[in-house]
């Protein structure tokens, strides 16, 4: 959690934040989040926070003009949920929200996308349906709502709420452990390497190619098995990746008043949802249109696999898929 105090460098501010550390263009973004939680100023590597907002600022872009696109309007929406879940639940203080389930939590995907998530090649077969079609509407969405829900989960981030990337752990009895940033520090970067070099030993990009492949639950035990040698606790059988919601005593007080009425609730539940299926509707004309466009006079410099996968994307069937895709996952 973010505290009043010298911070050494930028990677012990991401680490007590709970932020991945970046450079570049990421490591911008994430400056512009800092700049909406506090006030703070720099010598050389340090950061020293004077003040944090009660509640986060607007953030700006490079014009000093409010940024009002959709991913802000996606952020206030998903603020509004967090808050609600947070006033209507029996444990208040603290939410788990494990990652493969974030859209379903906040409404971008039907119920039972996660499933479907796991077993892509399955879901093809059950529907009839391509399989490059499948992975490209499942990888696309993932990957681009998980990146709405995360940065504005982490934009959240205030003296009154800390939220976590992290990981939990789930032991043989049913309980659940979740790791918490500096405390678990060692574990949680632990997790994240292990299974980067699993994904590396079995020729995998990422998580999706493991699902694609059909390995993502081999990839899951083997990292699970070097977790139980570190930790020499043999009563884990699994993890997961999951966003850490904790709140301060004082804004438990308040959380009441962030309860919505129905109408309000389902107000705020149809706009994700309208504007989830609009970007992934969009995202597959794209790939059309840019698959048809590649493909003419390049036949003979591609290699066969990538022109199979691109001769795909730009048959006439391709957006009729998708659309079959999106309609079965995402709700209208």
């Amino acid at each position: 959690m973010l505290e009043i105090k010298t911070y050494r460098n930028w990677k012990e501010l991401c680490e007590s934040i709970g932020w991945k550390v970046t450079r570049g263009n990421s490591k911008n973004k994430y400056l512009k989040i800092l700049n909406s939680m506090c006030k703070y100023h720099k010598e050389g590597q340090k950061f020293i926070i004077e003040e944090i907002y009660d509640e986060p600022k607007e953030i700006e872009d490079g014009r000093g003009k409010t940024k009002g696109n959709s991913t802000s309007k996606y952020g206030d929406s998903i603020k509004k949920l967090l808050f609600h879940m947070m006033a209507v639940s029996e444990n208040g203080y603290a939410v788990v929200i494990p990652k493969n389930k974030a859209m379903e939590t906040f409404y971008f995907v039907k119920e039972g996308y996660s499933e479907y998530n796991n077993n892509l090649i399955e879901f093809a077969k059950e529907h009839d349906l391509e399989l490059t079609s499948v992975y490209d509407v499942f990888n696309s969405s993932y990957k681009n709502f998980i990146r709405v829900i995360d940065s504005a989960l982490m934009k959240l981030n205030s003296k009154k709420l800390m939220v976590s990337n992290t990981f939990e752990l789930l032991y043989i009895d049913g309980s659940r452990k979740p790791l918490k940033i500096v405390e678990d520090d060692d574990l949680i970067s632990f997790i994240l390497q292990t299974q980067n070099d699993v994904l590396f030993e079995m020729n995998c990009e990422d998580l999706y190619e493991a699902k694609i492949n059909d390995t993502i639950l081999d990839l899951y035990s083997e990292v699970t098995k070097r977790i139980i040698l570190k930790t020499e606790d043999r009563s884990i059988i699994g993890y997961r990746q999951i966003y850490y919601c904790v709140a301060t005593e004082d804004f438990i007080k308040e959380l009441t008043r962030y309860k919505m009425m129905d109408d309000v609730y389902s107000k705020v539940i149809n706009f994700i949802r309208q504007r989830a299926r609009e970007s992934a509707e969009s995202t597959y004309l794209k790939r059309h249109k840019k698959a048809i466009k590649t493909i003419r006079g390049k036949i003979l410099r591609m290699p066969p696999e990538k022109y199979h996968r691109i001769a795909i994307r730009a048959s006439h069937r391709y957006p009729e898929n998708c659309q079959q895709v999106i309609d079965i996952i995402m709700p209208k």
